[in-house]
């Protein structure tokens, strides 16, 4: 039988490819993919892309604020 069948939905798989992050990945639940990286929230995704938040004209010298 796969593996996947026998997992629980509280068991951990992986955990957030942020590094700030790290959160643990149980089984079922919703994430974002790049490639093998998993992402817990579309603000974990954002930072693992390195987006980054600016004022649209005014882009010069802002830093990065990420609501994770």
């Amino acid at each position: 039988m796969s593996k996947v069948l026998d997992l629980t939905v509280d068991e951990v798989i992986d955990y957030c490819a942020t590094s700030e992050c790290g959160a643990a990945v149980h089984f079922g639940q919703p994430v974002w993919k790049i490639g093998r990286d998993l992402f817990c929230s579309s603000g974990c995704l954002l930072k693992g892309l390195g987006a980054t938040k600016v004022t649209a004209g005014e882009e010069v010298g802002q830093e990065n604020e990420c609501n994770v």
